[in-house]
């Protein structure tokens, strides 16, 4: 149904020769693909936000998840301590954006796909909330 179209036994990669698959089968049935940019977590620095802020509740209340009255009480016993853990963030945490450079690079290196967040946290393993 293909043959020659997908270029294989010519050093293609499975990758190279999906990518032609899945463009032929939208181009047969007339669906358009729109454009949208790549969107990566290890280029956008309110990661090391929820990151820190998950491990200060994780490690501060631990079994905040397990609150009676259900999810309601949860939500409510998560509205009073957020504010807290906001408060606790150091400013160096918002400066992450210095390392900017580091994570296009590792993004690039990556091909787009993900890199380690964790490991550009690593400046922040001096913080009393990290183990």
């Amino acid at each position: 149904m293909w043959e020659g179209e997908l270029g294989e036994g010519k050093g293609r990669t499975w990758e190279e020769v999906w990518k032609t698959i899945i463009t032929l089968v939208l181009k047969r049935h007339r669906i358009v693909v729109d454009k949208h940019p790549p969107y990566s977590p290890d280029l956008n620095p309110i990661e090391h936000v929820w990151v820190y802020l998950k491990r200060y509740l994780h490690k501060k209340y631990p079994d905040i998840a397990d609150n009676p009255g259900g999810p309601d009480a949860v939500h409510a016993r998560l509205a009073e301590v957020l504010p807290e853990a906001w408060e606790a963030i150091p400013e160096s945490i918002f400066e992450s954006w210095r390392s900017m450079p580091d994570r296009v690079a590792a993004v690039i290196v990556a091909k787009g796909w993900y890199t380690s967040l964790l490991a550009t946290l690593s400046t922040f393993t001096s913080l009393p909330i990290f183990p």
